[in-house]
């Protein structure tokens, strides 16, 4: 690359990081204790919390039940969001 008068432009460099590892998320916690919600916990509003790796803090994680999306954040790998009773009942 050069200017108008032919002078050639100074080079320049940038070091750059690539990640390349792919993020992973999980539940890590048993849903209502032991994964079923029984009749004393179903009007309870649910908590599913789980862990995550290679995610930024901040980062935006959606659970979705039957359709309907809750949105929580990423904080130091770990993340945590309750759903009210209505969601899971049946």
């Amino acid at each position: 690359m050069s200017d108008e008068a032919g002078n050639p432009a100074p080079q320049a460099s940038h070091d750059i990081e690539v990640d390349t590892e792919a993020p992973s998320i999980f539940i890590t916690t048993p849903i209502a204790g032991d994964d079923i919600i029984n009749a004393a916990e179903s009007d309870d509003p649910l908590t599913i919390s789980g862990t995550t790796t290679n995610v930024e803090n901040g980062q935006t994680v959606t659970v979705t039940i039957d359709g309907k999306e809750y949105t929580t954040t990423v904080t130091d790998n770990a993340w945590s969001l309750e759903v009210p009773a209505s969601a899971v009942e049946r």
